[in-house]
Formats: C-alpha cells, sequence, structure tokens
C-alpha cells in the first residue's frame, strides 16, 4: 500500500509523499497510497472526523492544490492537470443531483459535456440505472427520489462517463442506519460489476468492511495501518486503532496454553503461533462475549447495564477489578445479576 515504487512504474493512482496544508495547519503530511488501475479494488480510508480523508481524495480531484508532493495515474503526473481533465467520478455526501431535472437529466450529464451522441447518451443511460436498480426512473424528477435513491443516481452519474477512478465522499452518512447497512451492500456489489477502482471515504468501520476489498486506517494525515478488512480487524496495529474499529475493551496479559490469561479471564486465541511474544493485548467487542450458563465458562462478571435492541440484549458487565465491557445476551438478564461468559474467539483482536 506503501507508494514505494516509482510512478512511472505502476499502474493506476499513485500518491507519494503529499501534504496538504490550509495555511499554517497541515492537514495531509508525508501521505503515500497505491490503488491498481485494473479489476474493481476498493480502498476504504477509514478514520475519524478531522483526520484528513476528505481533503485527501479533493487534492485526488484536483479541489485542493498539494503544497509538495506526487499524485500520478498510470505514469502521469496529475498535480496542475484541471479538474475535468482528471477523469475522476467523484460522489459527495449530499449526491448533489441538479434539482428540477430529471433522473435520466442527471445521469446523462457529464454524457453531454464529452459530446456523446444522443443514441449513445440513451443506452449509456439505460445501462447505468440497470446496474443501480433503477431501471424505468429515466424520466423520474429527481426531487422525488428517496435519499437512497439519490445516492444511486448520483454513483450512476459518476459512473457513466467510464472514468478511470472513482471517489466516494462519505456518500452513505447522511442516511439512516438502516438504509445505509442495506445501501453499503448494494454499491459493493455496483462497484464490483463496474470494475471501477474507487477510494471510499468513510468513518464507519463496518461500512468500509462491507464495501472494501482493502481498508487504510488515518491519523492525522497519514496512514498508520492498511491492508484487509479482516487483517485490519483481527490484527489492529495499536490500541487507538482498536477502539476506533470497534473494541470496546482492551486487556492485557500472558499467552499459555492457547489462552491469553487476563485479570478478567483467560482469553482462547486457538491457532495462535506457539511462541507468540507476551504480554499479549487483546481486544474485545460487544460480541465477543456471550452471556453464557455454562460451567465451562471461566470468566464470571456483574450486569451493570442491559439495553434491549431490536436484535440483541446488550449488556455492559462489570468485572472483579472493576474494568467493564460489553457482551451479548441470547437470555433475560437484569442489573446486578452475576453471570459466566464466553468468549467467541473469531471476534477478539490480537493488538500490535
Amino acid at each position: 500500500m506503501t507508494a514505494t515504487a516509482s510512478a512511472n512504474d505502476v499502474a493506476g493512482l499513485v500518491i507519494s509523499d503529499l501534504r496538504v496544508a490550509y495555511g499554517s495547519s497541515v492537514v495531509i503530511d508525508g501521505f503515500d497510497l497505491i490503488l491498481g488501475g485494473t479489476g474493481s479494488q476498493v480502498t476504504a480510508l477509514l478514520g475519524a472526523s478531522g483526520c484528513g480523508k476528505s481533503t485527501l481524495i479533493r487534492a485526488v480531484a484536483g479541489l485542493e492544490h498539494p503544497a509538495a508532493g506526487a499524485i500520478s495515474f498510470d505514469g502521469v503526473d496529475l498535480i496542475g492537470v484541471p479538474v475535468h481533465r482528471r477523469d475522476i467520478g467523484i460522489v459527495f455526501q449530499d449526491a448533489a443531483l441538479l434539482p428540477g431535472r430529471s433522473v435520466g437529466w442527471n445521469v446523462a450529464y457529464g454524457l453531454r459535456t464529452r459530446r456523446w451522441s444522443r443514441r449513445s447518451v440513451t443506452e449509456r443511460v439505460a445501462e447505468l440505472l440497470e446496474l443501480v436498480g433503477l431501471a424505468g426512473f429515466a424520466d423520474r424528477p429527481v426531487g422525488a427520489l428517496s435519499g437512497g435513491q439519490a445516492q444511486r443516481v448520483a454513483l450512476a452519474r459518476a459512473l457513466a462517463p467510464r472514468p478511470r477512478l472513482l471517489l466516494l465522499d462519505e456518500p452513505l452518512s447522511a442516511l439512516d442506519r438502516l438504509l445505509r447497512e442495506r445501501l453499503a451492500g448494494e454499491i459493493a456489489e455496483i462497484l464490483r460489476r463496474a470494475g471501477t477502482p474507487t477510494i471510499l471515504v468513510t468513518h464507519d468501520h463496518q461500512e468500509a468492511a462491507v464495501i472494501a476489498d482493502r481498508i487504510a486506517v488515518m491519523d492525522r494525515g497519514r496512514i498508520v495501518q492498511s491492508g484487509t478488512p479482516d487483517q485490519v480487524w483481527r490484527n489492529p496495529i495499536d490500541e487507538s486503532v482498536a477502539r476506533f474499529i470497534g473494541c470496546t475493551t482492551v486487556v492485557s496479559g500472558d499467552y499459555r496454553d492457547g489462552a491469553v490469561h487476563t485479570a478478567v479471564g483467560p482469553i482462547p486465541l486457538p491457532g495462535a503461533p506457539a511462541d507468540l511474544a507476551t504480554p499479549v493485548l487483546v481486544g474485545l467487542r460487544a460480541r465477543s462475549l456471550l452471556v453464557d450458563d455454562s460451567r465451562s465458562s471461566a470468566i464470571t462478571a456483574r450486569v451493570h447495564a442491559v439495553t434491549v435492541l431490536p436484535d440483541d440484549v446488550v449488556v455492559e458487565v462489570e468485572f472483579a477489578d472493576g474494568q467493564r465491557a460489553q457482551a451479548v445476551s441470547a437470555a433475560s438478564v437484569a442489573r446486578g445479576d452475576q453471570v459466566r461468559l464466553r468468549v467467541d474467539p473469531d471476534r477478539v483482536a490480537v493488538i500490535g
């Protein structure tokens, strides 16, 4: 993921030692990234608000001018190339559809500016609306669309001219949770079918895992870790990344006999190397711990709070040492109950 090769030797997007500043405030510094120019690889830039994600893709698109560094595509320097000549599609958070126009008119916008023939425009619009699941919507006013439909039209518009790179800047953040979850899966399928290399900017680690092939975690203008969603999920580089990707509790212990022995109890790590260096730092998510009355459950805790959700009962438990964690319970529990907890090793992160 680090841009160590010469830009002339790499097909696709290469960002090298990029620096973007607003006056004396440096937002991006020493940033490197390579995104191949073929296939359908989607890279998610994942990070908290203010870490520089949106500034980065604005620089790639040509909307911000870097203070230093290089951005190239297929070996051609993009610095100084006007926005409309970079052949990059962009989808923003608010869809930004042109009001008072039809869906088809919006999707065709970039094709008309490139002087496509009327027949080619009609065929391409129909093709893209089919791709995003909106076949038959060409004549519908954009003002009549739902939020999810509007974002799919924006995606169709960005893909219509067949850009060599697609940038998605928090495309789902304005939608409600249930719609975001459904649309994330739909967008992932659309991008796989379109085959356009894509950079997705998001602060939602679940959204990144659903849509992206690779995740690059950003912090203070730099990539601090990159890999497949599973690699980042299972082995966050430090506690800060672990907590950002959903680990609510971090504990330390010595590894022996296939488990990390911590102050809260043994946490199994089947398949871990026998020479795993100790102490081991592990991260637990809400679903890492399951309330289980089985006597084989070696971890005990007291219920501190109970939250009943549509799909689960989420329990905040307190261990003997005062540390708290989240768990999931299939049975009814109440504040003050003493419970046994079973660890799901597939949901445990080994940090570092």
